[in-house]
């Protein structure tokens, strides 16, 4: 990964999210958003572009639900969301559903609920959330 190492991966998957945060949070520093893309060259691959950097906000998602910051995590899982959607990644996909279940213990915060909301009206949209 362009501008990422091993290191924020295995911390991630560890739980380690002191050391995950701010090597995860520096290599977004590289990742436009997907808007800011939308007229570059189509040289760049998906693994490169709006991939990336959904994966890498799968990975501060679940970093930042590890260390309790339930908001956080939920808004940036939020974001990465429509990224997996909208390029069809059974990847980003997979890590959503993932950090949604780890998630389940704080079912009832209003982050919570707002990100199934999210999930709810990217499914079927026009359809009213929960």
């Amino acid at each position: 990964m362009p501008g990422l190492g091993c290191t924020e991966e295995i911390a991630t998957i560890l739980k380690l999210p002191k050391v995950a945060l701010p090597a995860l949070e520096q290599g977004m520093d590289g990742l436009e958003p997907a808007a800011a893309r939308r007229n570059e060259s189509p040289k760049r691959s998906a693994e490169e572009g709006p991939k990336l950097r959904a994966l890498v906000l799968c990975d501060l998602a679940e970093s930042y639900v590890a260390s309790r910051e339930i908001e956080e995590g939920c808004r940036l899982i939020g974001e990465a969301l429509p990224l997996g959607f909208e390029m069809g990644s059974d990847r980003v996909l997979r890590r959503f559903g993932e950090i949604r279940k780890e998630l389940a213990p704080s079912k009832d915060a209003r982050a919570v609920r707002d990100l199934d909301d999210r999930l709810i009206d990217i499914i079927w949209p026009g359809s009213e959330g929960t």
